[in-house]
């Protein structure tokens, strides 16, 4: 993760973002805060739909290319099992 200091919200060492935070250190600290509860989001989703994901990763590395009919397959087999898993 690249950020401001220790943060998420700016790339690398450009000389702009320094301006830019040293002028406005608000604005650097809301873009900072949206981002990390993005992040948040973004990791909350990935978990929920793990097997999901993973399901879709490895037809893909099977079969190089999905279509629309393979992947809805693969999704209903996966919340089927993922169904059947809970409620055992």
């Amino acid at each position: 993760m690249f950020g401001f200091g220790s943060a998420m919200s700016g790339f690398g060492d450009d000389v702009d973002t320094k301006e830019l935070l040293a002028r406005f250190p608000r604005l650097a600290m809301q873009v900072d805060a949206d981002l990390s509860r993005y992040w948040r989001q973004t990791l909350a989703i990935v978990s929920e739909f793990a097997s999901e994901i993973e399901a879709v990763a490895e037809a893909l590395v099977r079969h190089r290319h999905l279509g629309e009919a393979e992947i809805r397959s693969l999704l209903d087999e996966t919340e089927m099992i993922a169904g059947e898993q809970r409620s055992a």
